[in-house]
């Protein structure tokens, strides 16, 4: 199964490091290194925000009655439909655009905010080995919350001269995440990407200027590199299931801790949640629940990696009892053309009665 996590362990040290009295803002650009170094973009927009403050005034309006109606964006599967296999087809050559929405929840006060992103996904080839594919990514407008107007245009204009972002990768022959095919390509935006965040922040932060500096060596971990693929990838989510209605299974699935040697300990849990829903498309739902005991370990890893190799002092002895992560996927298959109309991926944290979370979803434009 496809998706990103990285977004949703940054949060997590996020309310952590509030949770435990602070931290230093050294380990929270280190981690926010991780992602940065993933931005995929060639044109970015920033959108202001103001908030204008009115006196209160009291309105009495009477009672309406809205409708809202779904756009009917899939053929809707025949009611006496027993199981679906949800396999794309991929056929070399065509291409396919997509939107990709971010929203990012921080309720310790650091980043909040939404993007959107538009991506053309390329069918390279297709053969018994499996398929391979190419993204080329866009536009972006981002919107920044509490960014005063004064930064809003440095910030601007430091995004503007962000390199542009291809990612390639094959699936094998069971359509599971493979390789990354431009290895070469991404890591050289990376490191330009790199300059422009390190020659932003030499004039409004030089300490975190400093830090991003260091951060070059995480250009080595193929985690790393593997992260540039982890937005586009969701569209993969539910690639080769087969599934059927009204059957939920429940299953353990350990996952991968690409920066160290434990894996995850998580109960996964897989089914179709509506055969019709209101877009007259399969609606279908992955949910992925570490402990929080192997979530903790998890977070560790990462902060041992990005630091000097040791887990910093407040990571120790956590009491993880009011922990709660989860991972939901849930996407839309239309039967006539065999592909995913939408898929999301929502990370929701309670970490100590603090929560937070985010949420990238992909949306085919051109079916």
């Amino acid at each position: 199964m496809g998706g990103h996590r990285t977004y949703g362990l940054l949060v997590a040290i996020g309310l952590l490091t509030a949770a435990c009295g602070g931290g230093t803002n050294t380990e929270a650009a280190v981690a926010e290194a991780v992602t940065t170094t993933t931005v995929d973009t060639s044109t970015t927009t920033v959108v202001e925000t103001t908030t204008t403050t009115e006196a209160p005034t009291t309105t009495t309006t009477a009672p309406t009655t809205t409708t809202t109606t779904v756009p009917q964006r899939c053929t809707p599967a025949d009611p006496d439909t027993e199981s679906v296999w949800f396999l794309p087809e991929w056929v070399p050559g065509d291409t396919h655009l997509y939107v990709i929405e971010t929203e990012r929840r921080r309720p310790d006060g650091g980043f909040e905010g939404t993007a959107s992103t538009r991506a053309v996904l390329e069918v390279i080839s297709r053969d018994a080995d499996g398929v391979e594919l190419l993204w080329d990514l866009g536009t972006t407008d981002l919107t920044q919350v509490g960014i005063p107007p004064s930064l809003a245009a440095q910030v601007r204009d430091a995004l503007r001269d962000l390199p542009e972002q291809r990612v390639g990768y094959r699936l094998d022959e069971n359509r599971v995440f493979d390789k990354i095919t431009n290895r070469e390509e991404i890591l050289t935006a990376m490191d330009q990407t790199f300059d422009v965040l390190v020659g932003f922040f030499a004039d409004v932060d030089p300490e975190t200027a400093e830090v991003f500096e260091q951060s070059r060596d995480l250009l080595d971990n193929d985690a790393v590199v593997l992260g540039a693929a982890d937005e586009v990838s969701l569209i993969h989510s539910f690639e080769a299931f087969e599934l059927e209605v009204g059957e939920r299974v429940v299953f353990d699935e350990p996952i991968p801790d690409l920066f160290g040697t434990d894996t995850l300990e998580a109960v996964s849990e897989i089914g179709i949640v509506e055969l019709v829903d209101a877009a007259g498309c399969v609606s279908v739902e992955y949910r992925q629940t570490p402990t929080p005991e192997s979530f903790l370990t998890f977070i560790q890893s990462v902060m041992a990696f990005t630091g000097d190799g040791e887990t910093p002092d407040e990571l120790e002895d956590v009491d993880t009892s009011e922990w709660s992560i989860e991972y939901i996927s849930t996407g839309q298959w239309d039967v006539e053309t065999e592909q995913f109309m939408s898929v999301e991926l929502r990370t929701e944290l309670t970490i100590d009665g603090e929560q937070g979370g985010d949420s990238t979803r992909l949306v085919l434009l051109d079916w």
